[in-house]
């Protein structure tokens, strides 16, 4: 079972403050999810400790992020 992590929780885990955690996640940085719109954000264990590293983490496959084509 995975371990999820508030941004508070995860900064606290790697150091940093909440923000930039958070930050991270909205940038695509760093994997997190959010359940609807405007909600906290929740981070698994193993990606944040895959970004601390620099490493892509489970659900990334790539670094490179897909060029969207207008239609």
């Amino acid at each position: 079972m995975a371990e999820w992590l508030t941004p508070k929780q995860a900064g606290e885990r790697v150091q940093r403050h909440w923000r930039t955690i958070t930050d991270a996640c909205r940038s695509g940085e760093l994997h997190g999810e959010q359940r609807a719109v405007n909600t906290s954000w929740r981070i698994e264990a193993a990606c944040l400790d895959a970004w601390m590293r620099g490493t892509l983490c489970i659900h990334r496959h790539s670094n490179v992020t897909p060029i969207r084509r207008s239609a």
